[in-house]
């Protein structure tokens, strides 16, 4: 306290000082455990079994009810909580059967049950019910109003089940506005930093009502919709369209002939600067539907009666478009274009699902806050959202959020089977609290009464699935949603080199809405302060693959394990050239490729990081960046009513993922003239790393 009141001054000083104040204040008023307020002899000896450091031993002898243990990576957290638990049925005389201990994952439930087993001598089948996921409980809970309820635990078939509920948009009378739609919201992948939408010049409100209810903006294009109405043309009036440089808004779109009309409706203002800046701008628009190949119309107004009315000429030149040959060929490009976004849409409609439902948010709810291009998506995949949701549950599957947003449901209509739950288990433990999403909490506090022992462990450095709704502001505010709770810190990391871990806490540094902590390695025989354990390796797009797969082979001892590790999947076009070289150069050698999000929790001797690029078209970059991206963005910071979720601290977090998967060494490798920011000095000290060139002309190491 002393030490903090030298260092600050004046009203700093004094805020410091009131508030540690007060924390020493809530500390003395937190409920304690009574067998580990002063640990016997018995409790003391099992703890320095373990060979468990300081901060090791002082969060498996928490006295405190309530306590969150900040683990980093190779810190020691599975061991911890195991004994823990092992603490509670031994020297407490809780029986397993009376705690709850949750994990993220089934490999993650299953290594505590085997080392619990291990200790105990209880069949590991025992221990099932007791030690399982957060999901399987709430499906436990959410199937005792529909028991045939299954869930949905395949990415490959979450993909497949949404792609079967949207099949019915991709045929009939439905496919060409659907699938217009999709092509014009998503039909570009490069990434649009500010999601900028082209400025307009001001144009009247749209205040003119028409018979099918469609608000225009003059007369004339009010004669237009109504010749239109008259024709049976469908239409769509002034949407959203993506696929260009900047977002703007065509006049009209008709999907049925996959064309754009433009009304020129001020071209002949009175005023000449408006009339200039009116015509710059529809020319700009011809402009972009000619360098993206779109067809269009132009519709003029008359300016004297031998002319024929916009709205005629508009149908005459529509029945040019209308020609078999025409149309096939231009369903067959949309087709294309569609296929190629269309796992991304799908992707995104799940991620929209999963978050929206993680923070209890309706979308319709969402778009008075919206910008203008994601109002526009949100309007669009409202309908298709709530179509889903009711296929899936007519087809008795739930997703892990859908199932968890049952069970809170029941819970919260149910008392009695909450409280029937908190006398049962005496003590809930929870494995990486910080991959919990906002929905996860409201279920735990659901299940935690004030008597329960609540022990949870994480690290928020390491959420890095916000695409499903995780929140790493539950960690970083723990004790606003338990404010009885103890917060600890397990220092040391043991897996990595200790340079691999200084370079990781310089990677994390570069985020600001995080529990700031310090991560600590210990030197082992043989290692020494100036080793350089991180290799960026720069290649060029002339080098033969083979080159750098011999240069990483000859880097990597023998008998050494490798993870190679990438942002996408290995079928993807930024991993597949190097992964077909490397699986026959690396015949013979314990490797395996992962995303970085299947190797949490993993480890190896050795890390390659594939795909470290930032690509000109946004398209399978590391730190990713493509608009499907962005959108997620947009929402996330929708849902959490603040703009405390930035895309890049979780890319960031993911890339610190990767690094600490090794114990021994890094490679990073990224392509000249496309270099990912992460391989900048701000995340990569120089005098912690190895930097090695590939050159193109002689196909050798530099």
């Amino acid at each position: 306290m002393p030490g903090i009141l030298v260092a600050a001054v004046g009203l700093v000083a004094l805020t410091a000082f009131t508030y540690l104040s007060v924390v020493v204040v809530k500390k003395a008023t937190k409920p304690v455990i009574d067998e580990l307020r002063e640990p016997s002899k018995d409790i003391v000896d099992f703890a320095n079994q373990g060979n468990l450091d300081e901060y090791q031993k002082k969060a498996l002898l928490s006295k405190f009810k309530q306590t969150l243990v900040m683990a980093g990576a190779g810190a020691g957290k599975t061991k911890i909580l195991t004994e823990r638990i092992v603490l509670f049925a031994k020297f407490l005389k809780i029986p397993i059967s009376n705690m709850l201990v949750m994990a993220f994952n089934k490999a993650a439930a299953k290594e505590v049950i085997d080392r619990v087993a291990a200790v105990t001598g209880d069949y590991p089948y025992s221990l099932k019910d007791n030690i399982r996921t957060i999901h399987s409980f709430a499906l436990d809970i959410a199937r005792g109003e529909n028991p045939k309820l299954e869930l949905v635990t395949k990415d490959k078939e979450k993909r497949n089940l949404i792609k079967q509920a949207l099949n019915k948009y991709k045929s009939g009378a439905t496919q060409s506005v659907y699938m217009g739609k999709v092509v014009n919201l998503f039909g570009n992948l490069e990434p649009k930093e500010n999601i900028n939408k082209h400025k307009n010049v001001p144009e009247p409100g749209k205040k003119i009502r028409c018979s099918d209810g469609t608000l225009v903006r003059s007369k004339a294009e009010k004669r237009i919709v109504e010749k239109l109405i008259e024709n049976n043309i469908r239409f769509e009036y002034e949407p959203m369209v993506a696929w260009a440089d900047m977002y703007f808004e065509p006049d009209f779109f008709f999907p049925d002939y996959m064309v754009y009309a433009e009304y020129w409706g001020m071209m002949y203002h009175e005023n000449e600067k408006i009339r200039e800046r009116y015509c710059a701008q529809m020319k700009w628009k011809q402009e972009q539907f000619k360098k993206y190949k779109y067809y269009w119309i132009d519709i003029k107004p008359n300016v004297n009666e031998n002319e024929q009315p916009p709205e005629d000429s508009l149908i005459s030149k529509l029945k040019k478009f209308k020609t078999h040959q025409f149309t096939a060929a231009y369903h067959n490009k949309i087709k294309k274009i569609f296929n190629a976004i269309e796992d991304k849409f799908v992707e995104l409609i799940i991620a929209v699902m999963d978050i929206t439902m993680a923070y209890g948010i309706k979308l319709k709810d969402l778009i008075p806050k919206a910008d203008p291009f994601v109002k526009a998506v949100l309007r669009f995949i409202i309908p298709i959202c709530e179509d889903l949701e009711m296929s899936i549950e007519l087809k008795n599957k739930a997703t892990f959020t859908m199932v968890l947003n049952k069970a809170v449901k029941r819970l919260r209509k149910d008392k009695q089977l909450g409280k029937s739950i908190q006398e049962k288990y005496k003590c809930i433990f929870i494995d990486e609290v910080q991959d919990l999403q906002p929905l996860t909490r409201r279920f735990i506090r659901l299940l935690t009464g004030k008597e329960q022992n609540l022990f949870a462990i994480g690290d928020d450095y390491q959420s890095i699935y916000s695409f499903t709704g995780s929140d790493p502001m539950f960690i970083v505010k723990f004790e606003h949603y338990f404010p009885e709770a103890e917060v600890m810190q397990l220092k040391y990391n043991y897996r990595c080199h200790p340079n691999i871990v200084e370079i990781s806490n310089r990677i994390i540094r570069n985020n600001k809405h995080q529990r700031f902590k310090q991560v600590i390695g210990k030197f082992c025989d043989g290692q020494s302060e100036t080793d350089k354990v991180l290799t960026v390796v720069t290649v060029s797009d002339e080098v033969p693959k083979e080159t750098l797969a011999d240069y990483l082979l000859s880097q990597i001892p023998d008998k050494e394990d490798i993870q190679i590790l990438g942002r996408y999947k290995e079928t993807m076009p930024i991993i597949q050239p190097y992964m077909s070289v490397i699986n026959h150069k690396f015949k013979g050698r314990k490797m395996k490729y992962r995303t970085i999000h299947k190797s949490k929790g993993l480890q190896s001797d050795n890390v390659i990081i594939l795909g470290c690029v930032d690509n000109q078209d946004g398209a399978y970059c590391f730190p990713a960046k493509d608009n499907f991206q962005r959108i997620k963005d947009k929402i996330l910071r929708l849902c959490r009513c603040n703009n405390k979720f930035n895309l890049v601290e979780e890319e960031t977090r993911l890339f610190y993922v990767a690094v600490t998967r090794a114990k021994k060494r890094v490679f990073v490798v990224t392509v000249k003239g496309r270099e990912s920011k992460f391989v900048d000095k701000k995340f990569l000290p120089r005098d912690l790393i190895h930097e090695t060139a590939m050159c193109p002309k002689m196909n050798t190491v530099a």
